[in-house]
Formats: structure tokens, sequence, C-alpha cells
């Protein structure tokens, strides 16, 4: 079985299916105490009456029929991830006229005990 890419750059490849030069570029940097990672393509985009929403459940911009159909369920669990690490997603347009996100987390984490041992 192949190694899974991260949802964020699996759905920028889908985008880019049907775009004559695609371009899928990929920035990590590091401000102070926080890390910040930003997918960027020149895909369609975004259809702005979507963003709002985008990170609802059961949201998708995916048609139902197709290579890979969407369920709208990818996007809110990833925002529920990132938010648990004390982080944030967001979305938008990429100078390009693609879809462009943006995660940001902190760089490190303090690991509370769920039970005690013993």
């Amino acid at each position: 079985m192949p190694p899974k890419r991260p949802r964020l750059f699996e759905n920028a490849l889908l985008a880019l299916r049907e775009v004559p030069a695609p371009a899928l570029r990929v920035t990590c940097t590091r401000e102070g105490a926080r890390v910040r990672a930003v997918v960027e393509d020149n895909g369609p985009g975004i259809a702005p009456e979507l963003l709002p929403r985008l990170f609802q459940p059961f949201v998708t911009g995916r048609k139902r029929e197709g290579p890979r159909p969407g369920t709208g369920l990818g996007l809110a669990i990833a925002r529920g991830i990132v938010e648990r690490h004390g982080g944030r997603i967001t979305a938008g347009r990429a100078e390009s006229g693609g879809a462009r996100f943006e995660v940001e987390l902190p760089r490190a984490q303090t690991v509370m005990a769920a039970a005690s041992l013993g």
C-alpha cells in the first residue's frame, strides 16, 4: 500500500488534475514559539460562498461524482486535530488564484497525564 499523503496535499493534487501547468507550493516557517505551514496551489480555488463554512462537517467543494468524491469530513477533522494541539487552520485564496491553507501550531506542547500510573 502506498504511503498516505497529508489531506491538504491530496486535496491540492486533486484540484490540480485538469490544470495545464499545475503548481503546488509548500512553505514552512518558524515564528517565535510557533511554526507555520502554508499549502498553496494554482487550481480553481475555493468558491467564495464556501469559505465561511469550509471547516464545518459535511461541507465540501468537491462533486459527489468523480475520481475522489468528497464527504466534507476531512477538513472538519483536520481543524479539530489542529485546534486540540493549540493551533489554528485557515483557508483562503492564493496569489496564483488557487487555494491557500495555513496551519499554525506551537513548537512545543505541554504533555498532560490522562491517568496516574500506579
